[in-house]
C-alpha cells in the first residue's frame, strides 16, 4: 500500500477517502555502476564503518531498496568495489603491454606496471594495507585471502617467464614470489615510515625497483618472445575473468 494522500472534494470541500499510491521512483541507467560509484566516493572520503545505505542510495537518486536489489548487504557492496579495481588493475596492466614490443616484454618490466597500477588505485591499495581509515571494521572480515591470492598470482607468472627462458631455472620461484610480494607491501608502506613521498621520489624507488629485478633474475634472450607475450596476455586474461565472473 501507498501512503494514504487524501484530497478534498471538488464540490464541497470536504476530504475525500480515496487513496493515491506514492509513485516509485525511476531506474536509473546503469544502476550498479552508479551505486559502485557513489560508494567507492564516500568509502574514501568517509571510511566504510561511517557510510550508510541510506546515503548511498540518496547521492545515487534511487530508493534504499534499489541498493539491496544489486547488494544483499553493505559487506556485499564493498566486496564489489574491491573486485572492481582489481578489474581495473588488470585492465591497465593488459594495455600497458599492449605497448611494449614483443622484444622489450619482461618480468620486471610487468612487475612495475603492476605495482604502478596498484598505487594509482586508492581502494585496492587500501585492500592490500588493510586500512583502517579506509575499510574500518571491514578490515578483520577480509583476513589474509588478499595476499595468498596476490602471491599465486605472482608465482603463476613468474613461471610463464621461466618457461620462456627468462628467469634462470635455478632460482626457486617460490621463495622469489615470497620477496618480490613483501617489497611491493614495503613499498607501499614507505609513506607510513618515512613520511610522505613525493612523485618523484616514488619514479625513482619504482625505477631502482625494477632495475634490480631485471637484473638480479635476468637469465639471456627469450627463446620465443611472441610466445612469451601470448602467455602472458593469456595469463592477464584468465586473471580478469577469474576477478570479475
Amino acid at each position: 500500500m501507498g501512503e494514504d494522500h487524501r484530497v478534498d472534494n471538488d464540490v464541497d470541500g470536504t476530504e475525500c477517502d480515496r487513496e493515491w499510491p506514492v509513485m516509485p521512483r525511476p531506474t536509473i541507467p546503469n544502476r550498479r555502476s552508479v551505486l559502485l560509484d557513489v560508494a567507492e566516493e564516500q568509502i574514501l572520503q568517509q571510511g566504510f564503518d561511517a557510510v550508510r545505505i541510506a546515503d548511498v542510495a540518496r547521492q545515487a537518486g534511487v530508493g534504499k531498496g534499489a541498493v539491496y536489489l544489486e547488494f544483499r548487504s553493505k559487506g556485499a557492496l564493498l566486496e564489489a568495489l574491491l573486485t572492481r579495481a582489481m578489474g581495473r588493475m588488470i585492465r591497465h596492466s593488459q594495455r600497458a603491454l599492449d605497448e611494449v614490443p614483443d622484444g622489450e616484454l619482461s618480468f620486471a618490466l610487468l612487475y612495475r606496471v603492476g605495482i604502478e597500477a596498484l598505487l594509482s588505485d586508492r581502494l585496492a591499495t587500501a585492500a592490500l594495507l588493510s586500512d583502517r581509515d579506509v575499510l574500518g571494521s571491514q578490515v578483520e572480515a577480509m583476513g589474509s585471502q588478499r595476499y595468498a591470492s596476490r602471491l599465486g598470482w605472482v608465482r603463476v607468472l613468474l613461471g610463464v617467464f621461466a618457461e620462456s627462458g627468462a628467469i634462470p631455472p635455478d632460482l626457486d620461484l617460490d621463495g622469489l614470489a615470497v620477496a618480490l610480494s613483501a617489497t611491493t607491501l614495503g613499498l607501499l608502506q614507505a609513506s607510513s615510515a618515512f613520511g610522505p613521498l613525493s612523485k618523484e621520489q616514488l619514479e625513482g624507488a619504482l625505477a631502482a625497483l625494477t632495475l634490480v629485478v631485471e637484473r638480479g633474475i635476468l637469465s639471456g634472450p627469450v627463446r620465443n618472445p611472441r610466445a612469451l607475450r601470448q602467455a602472458v596476455v593469456e595469463f592477464l586474461g584468465r586473471l580478469r575473468d577469474q576477478v570479475e565472473r
